[in-house]
């Protein structure tokens, strides 16, 4: 490209802002996706992550749009918009019984008012937010007062990316979440190599001492499931190697059922960890 072709800044927020318009004038254009949440105890799914598609043009991942719409001063509306297109699916099928929804909100929209009145549709007590992790957070105290109106109706909250970074750590510590999302790179290779076995090993105790559930996230491959599973640990984990995000709902494949099955003919038999993995949905 010469430099007399290269889009000023001025003109690349006037298409950032065109697309996101448009996205909010056609609210077709954001697909809803779920992926599930399975009990690594049971062999159940036990919840499901609520995502979104972009039909947008030009082809960008979802955190794109969400980052351009907050550039131009949309970020909260196209959060709602996006949050208001899963319920609206979840309204239209219902939720599978004995499951929670888990609806991604970044933690600067938390208290506007536009995702309130979105997440109003939907039962609290099978909501789960999860705290989003792609800005730094600077006003705990602003936070935590942002979460109180949410916790007082019976939802619970997760927190993202957890061992990824001090700033994944510092929500925990800060927000005590009922859920802590285990960093995808500290899954990925966990069946041979000690250290990630350890760590795991390590968080599951601090989540357990605070009466947290643990969801390790990422689980991409069948090696990653096995060794999972294999630990006999009460864990929730979600991946592609459990299925992909889809529409309302995807079930545990096939493949990934037969691999846990497998794979638990090997894990302990401890009765204290099948029953804490019974009931890791529990309210705190």
């Amino acid at each position: 490209m010469r430099s007399s072709e290269v889009e000023s800044p001025a003109a690349l927020r006037a298409v950032s802002v065109r697309r996101v318009a448009e996205t909010l004038a056609a609210p077709d254009l954001i697909e809803p996706a779920f992926q599930p949440i399975l009990s690594l105890a049971t062999g159940v799914v036990v919840g499901y992550e609520a995502l979104s598609r972009f039909l947008t043009r030009p082809v960008r991942s979802p955190a794109r749009w969400f980052a351009a719409a907050t550039q131009v001063g949309k970020g909260a509306r196209l959060q709602a918009l996006a949050i208001e297109r899963i319920l609206t699916v979840v309204g239209r099928t219902g939720m599978p019984a004995e499951t929670f929804l888990s609806v991604n909100v970044s933690p600067r929209y938390l208290a506007h008012p536009a995702i309130a009145a979105a997440l109003a549709s939907i039962d609290p007590a099978s909501l789960v937010i999860e705290i989003t992790e792609e800005e730094e957070v600077n006003d705990y105290d602003g936070l935590r007062a942002a979460i109180v109106p949410y916790l007082r109706k019976g939802v619970r909250f997760a927190v993202d990316d957890a061992g990824a970074g001090f700033a994944s750590m510092r929500h925990i510590t800060e927000l005590g979440p009922a859920f802590v999302k285990l960093d995808a790179s500290l899954v990925r290779g966990l069946r041979s190599r000690r250290t990630l076995q350890a760590f795991l090993r390590a968080i599951h105790s601090f989540t357990n001492e605070i009466g947290a559930t643990l969801i390790a996230e990422g689980v991409e491959g069948v090696r990653d499931l096995t060794g999972l599973t294999r630990t006999g640990l009460p864990l929730l984990a979600q991946g592609f190697a459990i299925a992909r995000p889809g529409p309302a709902w995807p079930e545990m494949s096939p493949a990934a059922r037969r691999t846990w099955l497998t794979a638990g003919r090997d894990r302990p038999t401890d009765d204290g960890a099948l029953i804490a993995g019974s009931s890791c949905l529990q309210r705190r």
